[in-house]
Parts: structure tokens; C-alpha cells; sequence
């Protein structure tokens, strides 16, 4: 049942780096005006020993890491994982945020629907929890200058588990405000003035935020509430929406989504008076990263004139995953993809700059008769702890003409009801960091002929103590080729497997293939099993060639 869980929670790559990757999943302020210095917290899992704040997407903006949390004792670890299997939140606590206080509710829930565990486990497993919230937040102060260029920005955290998952973080131009009590009563609102640009974090339960403005008769006002638009990663837990009421209490507006899940309102003022804005959940929920920002204005947004079209031959790529974190001396494949337009007939090249010291990039390219290419990052093996945001750049000709485009990193992510969603980013982050538990091998080629069969034997090498199960699949294999198993799975006492790689009737291409094209490639990817969903990826490259 353990595999069966591990192979539904990780169908693809890209949701297995999601799984191990430390992740930020709120910050707070999440934006800020241009010259301002504001200091934001940052909450996420594996967010022990925050030593970087990384900054991309534009210029002017610097940030400094402050305070991180402490590690908890993850000798009660294994308590945790044998009282708690049973529950959701439980069973998944570094991938979840809540606060103390939130997690010691949800264990005594769990005690109460007949978990059995006595009152020292119960302690022991509420102190887990709780130091774990309490270590998931990291302090740091963000700067930005006079002449920054408005707009989002992306912030990743080098941690001792690596690079995180990026956040957004708004640079704006209108005055900003920090949503504070009083104003969890129509009685006691908060007062603004527009335009302005309001930060809120709904983290209680039945959390009500009260704004009151003086409106003018005749006057268009704009309401635009961004959450799920900084992360999409909170449609899981906030659901946020907007009411206006008039200076007697009357709603005369309400907005419940319509920009992807985050609510908006346009509306035009009656009469001269005083008018209160609420946000809230729709479901009355509360959580730490319930995070949002609402822009209160009355001009409209300008609409930025459309591109110029494209016409001839021309390509865009992608890479995913988004996130890699290396052990010393180890490999990773981001599967690169490119979106190809007609009369592009030769291969894309793709270079790698700005890799952390001691990180290297294969040389590889798409070739003409396939859309994607794997590239494999290595880390030597005295590679030093550290990471930063790298680019990936396609060149390729057009009708003469030399074409370079910058891949778009591209973030999956588990969505409401384990729906797997995908979120463009700037740029890929990449870090070596020693706590990847195993590393695989395999061989370099694998000949692949059109109705024959090859075996690829995978060794996995295990580090330190680590004597854990581990799942072993095939990854990114061209068209023409596919696996006995989809996955398998090795116990502890197992050192090697082997897959068997089928080449269908379309496989006699591959043979007739110019030999001056690019070879191809796929990989092996590992994963160790378990009920926490902490997927430790580590990949082995095969050169594919005809048979």
C-alpha cells in the first residue's frame, strides 16, 4: 500500500521535485512601493538553515536573510509517522502550514476520532508539529530602490536542503498598508484612503479584514484582490472574496472569484458618503499563508499593447522541473521542451549560464525530428553547499536567420483535489546540497531497434545510513520506445533493477536517422518510498542509439 501511495502521488517528474524540494508557500508582506525597505516572513517546509535570499525577475530590488527557525527533533519523527498515518494533514506535515495552535487542534481532532496514542505521545507528537510551524518561518528584509522597475518578482531560499519552490513578491507605485486590528467588526473598519494597496494575511479561522473609504457619487472604483495570482499553491486552503456595504451595513456588492479564483469588483459610487470593504474566506477558513494583496484605485489598469506577430520559422522551450538540489557528485535531467513553428528544420542548441560553482551542464540539443532533450546537471563531487537561479538559453537558424530564445521554467504543483497544475516561472533554480540519500547509475547507451527488446540494469548506491525502499522508473523516453513497468520498486535488502525497453514498428526510423544529428537521450529517476511524500530525486542519463 506504501508503493501504491508513492506512485499515485508522483506520476511525473516534475510532481516528484515538487514532493522533495523545499518550498515556500507564503510571504508576508508579499509586495511592497517602490524606495520602501519593508521586512517579510517567509513560510514553507525544509526551511532549516535559510542562509540566501535569491531575487529575479527584474532590477532594484535586493534582499538579506534575517532569522530562520530552529530544526526540530526529528528523532520523534518516526512517532509521528506511526500514530498519523491515518490523517491527512498529519501524514504530511512538511508540505502543509499552519500554525501552532492550528496543529495542536488538528492532533487533538485526530485523538478524539479514536488515533490510538497516550497522553506522552500525544505531547510528543503535538511538540513535533509545533516546533516544525515554528522552524518554517524565516525573517529577511527586502530593499527596494528608487528607479526599480514595477511589477512581480520571484524569491527563492537557499536552505540546507537546497533551493526552494519560488514565491511572488509585488513591487508597486501606489501607497501601501498593512491590514491591522481593529478591523474584524463593520463597526471598527480600518481606515484608507485610495489608491492605495492593502496587505493581508487572513491566518484565523473566521478571519474578517474591515476597510472603510469616502466615496464619491459618480466615481468608478476598482477592487482587484490578488492570492492565488501570488501563489496558486493557496487554492488549497484560501478561497478569499470581497463584499462592499454601504454606511448603513447594507451589502450593495460582492465578488466571490472571477480573476482565476481571486475576486474583483468595479463598481460606481451612488452618493457621496462612507462605504466598508470586507475581505474574508468564502469558507470561513483561516491559515498563515492565507496571504493576500488588494489593490483599491480609481483609475482603470492599463492594458499593454499586444506583441508584434510572429512570421516565419521560430521556436519557444520550456524546462521542468523548475527546481533542482544536487548531492556532491550526482546527476539531474530537466526535460527541456520546445514549441516549434513551421520551416524550423534544424536542431536547437542549448547552453546553460550562471550554474553554482562546481555545477556543470552537458552539451546537448533538440534535434529536428523530436520537441524535447534532456539535460543533465552534474555536481562534482567536492561541489560547495550552495545554489542560485540559472539560465537556459535555444539557439537555432530560421530561414538564414539565427534565433535565441530563453527557456521558461515551468512549476508543477498538486491543486484542489490532487490535480496536477503548472505554473510558468523566470528562471530554473539549481542547488548541490548533501542531504540526497542515494544516487543511481546505469549504463551509457541503450541500442533500441523497431520490434526488439534491450535490458538497462540501474544500480542505486545508498549513502550513509540511509537503508530505505526505493522507486526506480524510466523517464523523458523518445517516441519510439517504452518500458516493461511504469515503475519498480526496491527494498531495502536490493541493490539493482532492471528494466526491459520495447521499440515499437515505428522504432526502424531511428535507424535511418542522419548520424550527424544529435543523439537522444532518457533517464532513470529514484525516489524513496514512504508515507511523508519526501521524494529524494537523484536520475541516471542513457544515450539512446540505433541498433
Amino acid at each position: 500500500m506504501k508503493l501504491l501511495a508513492t506512485l499515485a502521488a508522483f506520476p511525473f517528474l516534475a510532481s516528484l521535485a515538487r514532493a522533495q524540494t523545499p518550498q515556500i508557500v507564503g510571504v508576508f508582506p508579499a509586495g511592497a512601493k517602490v524606495g520602501q525597505t519593508v521586512e517579510v516572513a517567509l513560510r514553507g517546509g525544509q526551511l532549516q538553515g535559510a542562509r540566501q535570499l535569491l531575487v529575479t525577475g527584474g532590477f532594484g530590488v535586493t534582499a538579506e536573510v534575517a532569522v530562520g527557525g530552529k530544526a526540530p527533533d526529528e528523532g520523534l519523527r518516526p512517532l509521528v509517522q506511526a500514530k498519523c498515518t491515518s490523517c491527512h494533514e498529519l501524514r504530511t506535515p512538511d508540505n502543509r502550514t499552519m500554525t501552532t495552535e492550528q496543529w495542536a487542534q488538528t492532533v487533538e481532532r485526530m485523538v478524539t476520532r479514536g488515533a490510538q496514542m497516550s497522553a506522552e505521545e500525544k505531547g510528543k507528537v503535538t511538540d513535533y508539529l509545533q516546533a516544525k510551524a515554528r522552524a518554517g518561518v524565516v525573517t529577511a528584509k527586502i530593499t527596494i530602490a528608487e528607479g526599480a522597475s514595477p511589477g512581480p518578482r520571484e524569491l527563492r531560499l537557499l536552505t540546507d536542503a537546497g533551493v526552494t519552490t519560488a514565491y511572488t513578491f509585488e513591487v508597486g507605485e501606489q501607497p501601501e498598508v498593512t491590514a491591522s486590528e481593529p478591523n474584524s467588526k463593520i463597526s471598527e473598519p480600518q481606515k484608507i484612503s485610495l489608491p492605495v494597496t492593502i496587505n493581508g494575511n487572513l491566518a484565523a479561522s473566521a478571519e474578517r479584514d474591515y476597510f472603510r473609504f469616502s466615496g464619491k457619487q459618480g466615481q468608478t472604483y476598482k477592487f482587484d484582490l490578488r492570492a492565488f495570482r501570488l501563489s496558486e499553491l493557496t487554492a488549497a486552503f484560501f478561497n478569499p472574496v470581497l463584499y462592499l456595504y454601504d454606511s448603513k451595513g447594507k451589502e450593495i456588492a460582492k465578488n466571490l472569484g472571477s480573476a482565476d479564483l481571486d475576486p474583483r469588483l468595479s463598481w460606481t459610487c451612488p452618493n457621496d458618503g462612507e462605504y466598508t470593504l470586507l475581505v474574508r474566506d468564502l469558507l470561513w477558513k483561516g491559515n498563515p499563508a492565507a496571504i493576500y494583496r488588494l489593490s483599491a484605485t480609481t483609475s482603470e489598469p492599463q492594458t499593454p499593447s499586444p506583441p508584434d506577430p510572429v512570421t516565419g520559422p521560430d521556436f519557444q522551450i520550456t524546462a521542468m522541473p523548475d527546481t533542482i538540489n544536487l548531492a556532491p557528485g550526482a546527476s539531474a535531467a530537466i526535460l527541456v521542451r520546445a514549441t516549434k513553428r513551421d520551416r524550423l528544420s534544424t536542431s536547437i542548441t542549448l547552453t546553460v549560464s550562471d550554474l553554482p560553482a562546481g555545477v556543470t551542464a552537458q552539451p546537448v540539443a533538440i534535434p529536428p525530428d523530436d520537441d524535447k532533450a534532456l539535460l543533465i546537471l552534474t555536481a562534482a563531487p567536492d561541489a560547495q553547499v550552495g545554489g542560485k537561479p540559472f539560465t537556459i538559453v535555444g539557439k537555432s537558424m530560421g530561414e538564414g536567420k539565427a534565433l535565441t530564445r530563453e527557456a521558461l521554467a515551468i512549476e508543477v504543483y498538486r491543486g484542489p483535489a490532487n490535480g496536477q497544475r503548472q505554473r510558468p516561472r523566470t528562471l530554473p533554480g539549481v542547488a548541490v546540497s548533501p542531504s540526497v540519500p542515494f544516487t543511481l547509475e546505469t549504463v551509457s547507451t541503450c541500442a533500441i531497434k523497431a520490434n526488439d527488446k534491450t535490458d538497462v540494469t540501474v544500480k542505486v548506491r545508498r549513502q550513509g545510513n540511509f537503508k530505505g525502499g526505493i522507486v526506480v522508473f524510466p523517464h523523458a523516453l523518445p517516441w519510439f520506445a517504452y518500458p516493461n513497468a511504469g515503475a519498480i520498486y526496491l527494498p531495502p535488502e536490493k541493490d539493482e533493477v532492471t528494466f526491459t525497453i520495447f521499440g515499437n514498428g515505428n522504432g526502424d526510423h531511428i535507424a535511418k536517422r542522419d548520424k550527424n544529428l544529435p543523439s537522444m537521450k532518457f533517464s532513470f529517476v529514484g525516489i524513496v518510498a514512504g508515507i511523508n511524500e519526501q521524494a529524494y530525486l537523484s536520475t541516471a542519463p542513457v544515450t539512446v542509439v540505433p541498433k
